[in-house]
């Protein structure tokens, strides 16, 4: 009897985590999931609470209100939910007998892939994403971009049905959140052709001037005229068109556009045609042609045609340049291994002179140079991101380090990140909650077989508690001019607490208590995605929250 129930328990354990690495699958998950008919959804196993009942979101950026047949677009599924940490989704487009409708292909199969499944008697297309894409560590926003063809014909209403999963990062489909969005759009109507501006609005006679045409309405085949010379035009979207202007006498111009369709609109002294740019500069040498490897040679750039505000270019890399004039032009090397590099001038107007082999680096392989040039006086601990930056001349660094005091310099026991690459000159610092200090300091460690430096901050700077904002009821409103009230629930707030959407303080009258703020005429004007973060009086900032408008 012992040994039944042994044998029971066993496999009570055995099918229980079978179902729980099932139910953990973001990275492979089962098609036919999204909620469309005659499908499941994803809250069928992440069902721990209601579907939309979070403090995030899933959408689709970039999607068009109507389609325009066999035209391709480039859109953006938009995961957001600021307590994620490992995120999944699943996408599918149908028509109105429910088979999947256009070309649905993923930008980078990386992070995202199509597969297919039989649904009833039609074939449906699902993006879903990869392990990689399940960006397991990354917080408050998961993306995702893919590409759609419709259809080359009228197919009707066309449903994108959408569905994602912000999960706790637990490995169990427990103690996640679901979100699902639905998008309805149909055939674009044929409507004449609108040309709101022209970018620039003027190029030279000689032609040659890449031309972007905003506006409306455009479609596959159009076409364009610059009076009555044929330009061929790349239709980007049906928002932009693009072209190279054809040569013409100086002075202003027509641009008739027509569609496929046979609708054309005039649009009268739209371009001016002016007189050609002045000949393009010449490099004929560097003085002196050689010098160290530690650089800080002065070196003479000679040639002809140089402009005021001539850029310079000693290898890749650009240098601060002093105009002397058309013939002349001054910069100082920088640090750079020993060898031959090239001498590129860029005048303002775009056009390029290149000397090969100008200057030649001599000497032993040079150590590096490195300097910390930007940090954040006040930083927010648990709240929003700071960024650190700085500058390295090395000769290709294996990596560097950045470590984190906070005594003033006395010891950096913290390290903030490790083994960053040669071309890496800043870092996104999130500080966690519980790391509060008014003496910190940065120290910035850059290792090569040749020598290893170190840069460090001279000067402390706080780390100071942040706000956090957990929910803002409603997350989303339709556009009105009439102000909404809004509340937003958290901790940290303080009296004084800022109000902030996309970067801008808002001039609000509050009602504050450490977990609530109460706002009685919150803006709601301008449709899309906005973000909404708080500022206490002490500097220390939350991290951003997402607030929808509707149209």
């Amino acid at each position: 009897m012992r040994r039944w129930k042994a044998v029971l328990i066993l496999l009570f354990f055995i099918i229980f985590g079978l179902l729980e690495k099932t139910s953990a699958n973001s990275g492979n998950p089962p098609l036919g999931s999204t909620g469309a008919p005659g499908e499941q959804s994803c809250s069928s196993c992440h069902n721990s609470f209601p579907t939309n009942s979070g403090k995030g979101q899933v959408a689709i950026t970039g999607l068009p209100r109507e389609y325009v047949a066999g035209m391709t677009y480039d859109l953006t599924v938009f995961l957001a939910d600021t307590e994620s940490s490992r995120w999944g989704f699943e996408l599918t487009i149908l028509d109105s007998k429910g088979v999947s409708v256009g070309n649905l292909v993923s930008s980078d199969e990386t992070f995202a892939v199509v597969r297919s499944m039989q649904v009833g008697s039609g074939s449906r297309d699902y993006l879903v994403p990869t392990i990689a894409g399940n960006f397991t560590g990354r917080i408050d926003v998961a993306m995702w971009q893919f590409k759609w063809t419709a259809p080359s014909q009228d197919a009707g209403n066309i449903t994108f049905h959408l569905i994602g999963v912000a999960c706790d990062g637990d490995a169990t489909a427990r103690g996640d959140d679901v979100y699902t969005n639905v998008y309805n759009i149909k055939l674009f109507e044929p409507k004449p052709p609108i040309l709101n501006f022209v970018n620039p609005p003027r190029g030279s006679s000689t032609g040659g001037t890449k031309v972007t045409l905003g506006g409306q309405n455009y479609r596959p085949g159009v076409k364009v005229f610059f009076d009555d010379i044929d330009t061929k035009a790349e239709l980007v979207n049906e928002l932009t068109l693009s072209l190279m202007t054809p040569p013409h006498d100086i002075g202003l111009i027509d641009i008739r556009i027509t569609n496929s369709d046979g609708m054309t609109t005039l649009f009268p002294r739209a371009f001016e045609y002016i007189t050609p740019p002045p000949q393009g500069p010449t490099v004929n040498f560097a003085s002196p042609d050689r010098g160290p490897t530690t650089g800080g040679t002065s070196l003479k750039i000679s040639g002809n045609n140089f402009q005021r505000g001539a850029k310079v270019f000693l290898g890749n890399k650009e240098l601060p340049t002093t105009f002397i004039d058309i013939n002349f032009l001054m910069v100082t090397t920088p640090l750079r291994n020993p060898g031959p590099v090239n001498v590129l001038v860029i005048n303002p107007d775009g056009q390029i002179a290149e000397l090969a082999d100008a200057f030649t680096y001599e000497g032993a392989v040079p150590p590096p140079v490195a300097k910390i040039t930007s940090v954040e006086n006040i930083v927010s601990a648990g709240g929003a991101p700071t960024t650190i930056k700085w500058t390295i001349d090395s000769n290709g660094t294996p990596f560097q380090r950045l470590l984190l005091s906070t005594d003033g310099g006395s010891s950096f026991p913290i390290v903030l990140a490790s083994r960053l690459t040669a071309t890496t000159n800043q870092f996104n610092w999130l500080a966690s909650a519980d790391l509060v200090t008014e003496r910190a300091r940065i120290r910035l460690e850059v290792i090569q077989p040749e020598a290893t430096v170190i840069d460090e901050t001279t000067r402390d700077f706080k780390i100071v508690p942040a706000p956090r904002i957990d929910l803002i009821t409603p997350s989303t409103a339709k556009a009105d001019k009439t102000k909404l009230p809004v509340e937003i629930r958290g901790q940290g707030f303080t009296q004084g607490t800022i109000v902030e959407m996309d970067g801008v303080a808002l001039n609000l009258k509050l009602s504050i208590s450490s977990t609530l703020i109460k706002v009685k005429k919150f803006p709601h004007i301008t449709p899309g995605y906005h973000f909404v973060r708080l500022r206490n009086p002490n500097g220390g900032t939350s991290r951003t929250f997402l607030f929808t408008i509707a149209q």
